[in-house]
């Protein structure tokens, strides 16, 4: 017979015969094999998520110190550096300048971090904060007052 040929060949469905009819025992035996493995795949999982973010957290710490990161004089960072960092991504993702003046504070400070920023200068952006926020306080409140049955349906 050609491979085609067999390809094509329905398989031959089993039908439940009394000699056909799995036995209890067997099933049991086949469900507790298969939560065996599925245990097995459940923690190799865990522990290739673990791998994953360590590995980014090395290339994380990498790249904050310049490329120099060596391993053997490791500062690994901490949970909470790790959670603060992402922290500080969601706010540059959701920096939209002035409409969303604190996230434009905090990404300034951050920028200005790079140099030497005396008092001053954390004044002005302090104060600009000040007026950013008011603003869109303000705009918020016009735009509820023109809109307040759209606001109203608007899902978050």
């Amino acid at each position: 017979m050609s491979k085609a040929r067999s390809m094509s060949k329905k398989p031959t469905p089993i039908r439940a015969t009394k000699k056909t009819a799995p036995d209890v025992e067997d099933v049991a035996a086949k469900v507790t094999e298969l939560s065996i493995h599925l245990a097995e795949a459940s923690r190799e999982l865990k522990d290739a998520e673990a791998a994953q973010e360590k590995n980014a957290t090395y290339q994380l710490v990498r790249m904050v110190d310049g490329g120099d990161h060596d391993p053997k004089n490791s500062h690994e960072l901490s949970k909470h550096s790790f959670e603060l960092l992402v922290a500080f991504l969601k706010i540059i993702r959701q920096n939209h300048g002035c409409s969303t003046p604190v996230d434009a504070f905090i990404v300034s400070l951050h920028y200005h971090a790079t140099r030497a920023m005396t008092p001053k200068e954390i004044r002005e952006d302090l104060d600009k904060l000040e007026e950013d926020f008011e603003e869109a306080l303000s705009e918020a409140k016009q735009l509820h007052r023109q809109y307040p049955s759209l606001l109203a349906s608007a899902k978050e």
